[in-house]
């Protein structure tokens, strides 16, 4: 914070002296009119010493001591009028305003950027400090193990008992058929909506295996958003990973973007949370439901990037 004072300092007084230099410079124009006074008193001079060599008699050295004086006169009384002219308060107001402006940009430039108070924070210092956070961040089990069973989720819903039944035997028909791509896909939708988000997230994964080549950008964050809601919303080291793949392919696909930017927010980089989620506002579809969630955080992610300062 010292170093920055120390900046604005500079940036307010250099120019302020520089300008003051400027606006008080004493104007050429008393030079050359000081010259012109000399030459006329060195001419009344001159014309005692005519009188002595007997170029001039007493009349004619009269008439040109007369016509020299009021030469001098005429020169003195120019000067003065310049120089009063130049006295006026105009410098002075100028001097004054740029004072302020600069005052004010000093103020809001450390308003906007900065943080009374707050120390010098170098970037590759924080950089550092942002991969060691990364580099601990908790797994996706360890993040569950911490989670009580009934965290974050919906509010409970008594199921019919045929309808529950029926995804009992869903599971079983899984267990006895591994490369049922349908069922497996089928069991994931019902254990996610039943809540049961540890349970989906080991199916979805095993239909990623099954799926192979054929594998999309939407089965990799399906996976990825299953481990989030298991974590309570934590985007875990697995879930990053998951989401790195969708995007390797398709770079453009929306929801993997709009948790990647929720993963940047939680790993202390709102900067990069704040391109993602602006870019996905611009070219998303109104009717996306993390549209509308990306507006409500939007103002509060600027704060977060440095972006504004309430």
């Amino acid at each position: 914070m010292l170093d920055f004072l120390f900046f604005s300092a500079l940036f307010f007084l250099i120019p302020i002296c520089v300008s003051a230099l400027i606006l008080f410079k004493k104007p050429s124009f008393i030079i050359t009119d000081k010259i012109e006074l000399d030459i006329y008193r060195d001419q009344l001079d001159q014309v005692s010493k005519d009188i002595k060599r007997g170029i001039l008699n007493q009349s004619e050295a009269e008439l040109s001591r007369i016509e020299i004086k009021k030469r001098l006169l005429e020169s003195d009384s120019k000067t003065s009028k310049k120089l009063n002219y130049g006295k006026t308060n105009s410098n002075y107001l100028l001097m004054i305003a740029l004072s302020l402006f600069l005052l004010i940009c000093s103020v809001s430039l450390y308003s906007t950027l900065g943080f009374f108070g707050t120390a010098d924070a170098p970037l590759n210092e924080r950089l550092d400090l942002i991969e060691k956070f990364n580099k601990n961040r908790p797994s996706q089990a360890v993040m569950e193990s911490t989670i009580a069973p009934d965290k974050g989720n919906k509010a409970k819903i008594n199921y019919d008992k045929d309808y529950l039944q029926l995804i009992q035997n869903l599971r079983e028909t899984v267990k006895r058929n591994n490369s049922d791509i349908t069922g497996h896909r089928l069991l994931v939708k019902y254990e996610n909506d039943l809540n049961r988000f540890t349970e989906a997230h080991l199916i979805q994964e095993k239909l990623i295996n099954l799926l192979g080549s054929r594998v999309t950008a939407l089965d990799y964050t399906d996976y990825a958003q299953l481990l989030i809601n298991a974590a309570n919303g934590y985007v875990s080291p697995e879930a990053e990973e998951s989401l790195k793949k969708a995007l390797k392919l398709d770079k453009k696909y929306a929801r993997a973007l709009y948790l990647t930017g929720l993963l940047m927010i939680q790993s202390k980089r709102p900067d990069i949370a704040y391109k993602i989620w602006v870019e996905l506002l611009r070219t998303g579809n109104k009717y996306d439901p993390w549209i509308s969630e990306i507006k409500k955080s939007l103002g509060a992610l600027e704060l977060k990037a440095g972006l504004r300062n309430d």
